[in-house]
């Protein structure tokens, strides 16, 4: 999914191309992240060009719109950043795409910040322009200083925790120090940090980085995670995802964002979600994990009983067809009838006189 104004690339991954797929990964990368784009352009596959796409996009407001059959410079952008995501992905993967999934992130972020040539970390933003000319920037500069001190906070932090390992000493037989994660002194060439650190010195530097960037306030992100909800027909797991998203915006702390993403996706489930959270065990109270393999293995199950109350407590059949009461029978009648259990004329064996006393003895 390329943005078609700045080139910015988000991508999901997926096992198979459905359009369910697509709707979830527009919806979790997309919609719930950077809002509702007003237009969507893809080629004519599958996936892309159904009826469940065109009801999702008509109900989103979305102007959803197909490129010429069989042209592939029609969506020219997304060739090339395919091609330069597969590029990184191999790279990742040491020359093969295997484990592709578990690269997806960082070959992603490097797509995105390509332009840098003197840092491991994020390039430095330089101004995109429109069609008409205009300065787009991808990141203010406001915003790279304040997430470069942070970075740099970061890694002082990783380089306590390198310190402890084999990987404390660059190939040159050198303690690794602050100038060789940061890129800054005589380490400013990123050839030479390849050259000196280990990958996953490199990894640990991409993913401060990268955890250092979602903890950039953002303007547009004004919702609480307080009212973050889950909607009536919404995954439980998709809705905590949104709920980590925000409250990992919003705190800092890992441990207190661990506890509020477990408490708020209790208190903010929906109400079917949040009868079965109460139906696990309380001693000891249940994990997120827990949460989410309860609500998502037994959520269909309870809406189901919701819409169709006779799955849980079936009606009483019926013994006679509707229709008009049965009038009561007279004295002379029920001469005629025997009682199967005394023997006696007069009653049938469920108004017995002696079931009567037995029921009072029972009690």
């Amino acid at each position: 999914m390329v943005e078609a104004t700045t080139g910015w690339l988000e991508t999901y991954p997926v096992p198979h191309a459905t359009a369910r797929n697509t709707i979830l990964g527009l919806e979790k990368q997309i919609l719930w992240r950077h809002g509702t784009p007003e237009r969507i352009e893809s080629d004519n596959g599958t996936h892309f060009k159904n009826s469940l796409i065109n009801t999702w996009a008509r109900e989103h407001g979305i102007e959803w719109v197909y490129h010429i059959p069989y042209h592939a410079p029609a969506a020219g952008k997304v060739e090339r950043h395919n091609a330069l995501l597969k590029t990184q992905l191999k790279a990742l993967g040491g020359g093969s795409f295997k484990n592709w999934e578990q690269h997806l992130a960082k070959a992603t972020w490097l797509v995105n910040t390509r332009g840098s040539t003197n840092r491991a970390g994020p390039a430095q933003a330089e101004p995109l322009h429109t069609i008409d000319g205009d300065k787009v920037p991808v990141v203010h500069a406001r915003e790279y200083d304040l997430w470069e001190g942070l970075w740099k906070k970061a890694l002082k932090t990783v380089l306590q925790e390198i310190q402890q390992t084999p990987d404390a000493q660059d190939s040159d037989y050198n303690d690794i120090t602050h100038d060789h994660l940061c890129g800054e002194g005589d380490l400013s060439s990123a050839n030479e940090q390849i050259r000196l650190l280990s990958k996953s010195v490199l990894n640990k530097i991409c993913n401060a980085a990268e955890k250092t960037f979602y903890r950039i306030p953002s303007t547009e992100i004004k919702t609480s995670y307080v009212n973050i909800k889950q909607f009536p027909s919404e995954n439980f797991l998709q809705f905590v995802d949104r709920l980590r998203s925000q409250v990992e915006r919003q705190v800092q702390d890992p441990v207190v964002q661990a506890e509020l993403i477990k408490e708020m996706a209790q208190r903010n489930g929906n109400g079917t979600c949040r009868r079965i959270i109460l139906s696990l065990p309380l001693d000891p109270s249940p994990s997120l994990a827990q949460m989410i393999e309860a609500c998502t293995k037994r959520a269909e199950l309870f809406s189901a009983s919701e819409r169709d109350p006779g799955l849980t407590h079936p009606k009483p059949v019926a013994a006679a067809a509707p229709g008009a009461r049965r009038q009561p029978m007279s004295s002379d009648q029920l001469q005629h009838i025997i009682c199967h259990h005394c023997k006696r004329p007069g009653h049938f064996a469920k108004a017995c006189p002696e079931n009567q006393k037995h029921l009072l003895i029972g009690q």
